[in-house]
């Protein structure tokens, strides 16, 4: 799968590119910026409804990330310019697999902001 992945960011199927860090908590609890990152991705406006933490939720912008990088909903994200809002909270991280591989092999992830 890495290798059709590869060949589609090659292609220009993930124009875009979504930029962050993560969040880690310092030894009080209060939140801190840890590593940044930048991932190939697909962003676009899409009105949609999101299952998040058990509520559904209100979704006006998808970012389909072309590979798996671990992400959740507490990195702190920045979308491409023309975005609005430019740095929302993920309201969801769904993560994408292969049937015949299962859940251990996973190809990429969606966020819905």
């Amino acid at each position: 799968m890495s290798e059709l992945l590869d060949d589609l960011i090659a292609e220009g199927m993930f124009p875009h590119v979504v930029s962050g860090y993560r969040v880690t908590t310092d030894g009080f609890g209060a939140e801190t910026q840890g590593a940044s990152f930048e991932v190939p991705a697909y962003v676009f406006g899409a009105a949609r409804k999101v299952r998040s933490h058990g509520v559904t939720v209100d979704s006006s912008v998808t970012a389909v990330i072309g590979g798996f990088f671990g992400l959740t909903e507490q990195e702190i994200y920045f979308l491409p310019s023309g975005f609005v809002p430019n740095s929302p909270r993920a309201l969801a991280v769904a993560t994408h697999t292969d049937d015949e591989d299962g859940p251990s092999h996973p190809h990429h992830q969606t966020i819905y902001f």
